[in-house]
């Protein structure tokens, strides 16, 4: 008896045949159109809506359209988290000149991945602490690398003498240093593309505000160092290269003396040029006594002087 001819029946094939009826389906309850707006308006924290595209054809054409994610950015306000329309435009229209080396296959921005890390290209916090953080829960909550005989944790909820409306936490030292450590994973967690930092190498800035304690005199430094995939992403503050000598290391000092009248300060870092691989920026900021907001990062554009966020 022979056997019988096997039916191609490929996983692929039956993922075409139910896209092709779920998408008889969703156009025979509404046009393509009205689903659009429809999502336009639903939930991006909504398990079913990250689903989506693997549901139905018509709405994975919808999540796939550029355009529809500029549109829900400006809806919810967050524009500035999106790449510059420059950038959007230019690789639309393939104006943008890739080395014959390169492979640019992927090279796409994924704005909905962008959208959905809440960061994106926009100034962001490099640590989130909720309004009700207290000192005890705070290793909990974001977990930074703490160390020296400073009182590094501690937490003033809002910050004494500082009115910028974004800012909502500081930390505050004792008279003996206190040092603590970030990270900042633009690619993982902020959503940035791989490529952009491999290839279109933008500006990466990093900002803190700062303000000494007037009763004595006070040091602040901060040191940031740009770390590449071939180093594994590791921050060790042991390990320190002068950045007069190493261009993806930045430092920047501060002194005060006693009773000097002097407010919150911002310092400044930032990277217009790096190697390739260049990454995640990690900062250790070290400082007796003052109060200081955590640093906020941000990619791409000039150097400025606005201040960061809480």
């Amino acid at each position: 008896m022979e056997a019988p001819l096997a039916r191609p029946s490929s996983l692929a094939q039956r993922r075409h045949g139910e896209d092709e009826s779920n998408r008889v389906l969703c156009q025979e309850l509404l046009p393509p159109d009205l689903w659009r707006e429809i999502l336009m308006r639903t939930s991006l924290y909504s398990r079913q809506f990250r689903n989506l595209p693997r549901t139905c054809r018509v709405f994975k054409e919808i999540l796939s359209d550029v355009s529809f994610w500029v549109r829900r950015a400006k809806i919810e306000g967050q524009t500035s988290s999106l790449p510059p329309v420059s950038w959007l435009k230019a690789f639309r229209s393939e104006k943008v000149e890739v080395p014959e080396d390169v492979d640019a296959t992927g090279f796409f921005f994924d704005c909905a991945r962008i959208l959905h890390s809440n960061r994106g290209y926009d100034k962001n916090p490099a640590l989130e602490i909720s309004d009700d953080s207290i000192n005890q829960k705070l290793r909990r909550e974001i977990e930074p690398d703490v160390y020296g005989d400073g009182d590094g944790l501690s937490l003033e909820i809002p910050p004494r003498g500082c009115f910028v409306e974004d800012v909502r936490f500081c930390f505050s030292t004792t008279c003996d240093f206190g040092s603590y450590n970030t990270m900042i994973y633009l690619s993982e967690d902020w959503g940035i593309e791989e490529w952009v930092l491999d290839y279109i190498r933008p500006t990466i800035r990093i900002t803190e505000l700062v303000a000494h304690q007037k009763n004595c005199a006070s040091e602040y430094q901060i040191y940031a160092k740009l770390l590449r995939r071939d180093m594994g992403y590791y921050y060790d503050p042991k390990f320190y290269l002068d950045p007069k000598f190493h261009s993806h290391c930045k430092m920047e000092k501060r002194e005060w003396p006693e009773n000097s009248d002097c407010g919150w300060e911002e310092h400044l870092l930032w990277w217009t040029r790096f190697g390739e691989s260049g990454r995640s920026p990690g900062s250790e900021n070290r400082a007796a006594p003052s109060r200081s907001h955590p640093p906020a990062g941000r990619t791409p554009g000039p150097p400025s002087s606005t201040l960061g966020r809480g």
